[in-house]
């Protein structure tokens, strides 16, 4: 993963985060099952792994919170 230095104020991050809940509750088929991501956290756990998990959710994070610029 490519490092990425942002900064953003609380205001700016919460902004993100409900933009992507809205995005979410008008396309929840577009997401992936929590289930599903639970699994696959473990799984790379079990697998002596790190999860990706993290990655995943900070780069789209990250799209969000550069898309308010």
């Amino acid at each position: 993963m490519t490092a990425v230095k942002i900064e953003v104020d609380v205001a700016k991050l919460a902004q993100a985060f409900n933009q992507w809940m809205d995005d979410y509750t008008k396309n929840p088929d577009a997401y992936r099952d929590v289930s599903t991501s639970a699994l696959e956290f473990l799984r790379e756990r079990l697998d002596g792994k790190e999860p990706t998990y993290g990655d995943e959710c900070a780069a789209v994070l990250i799209e969000y919170i550069q898309g308010q610029s």
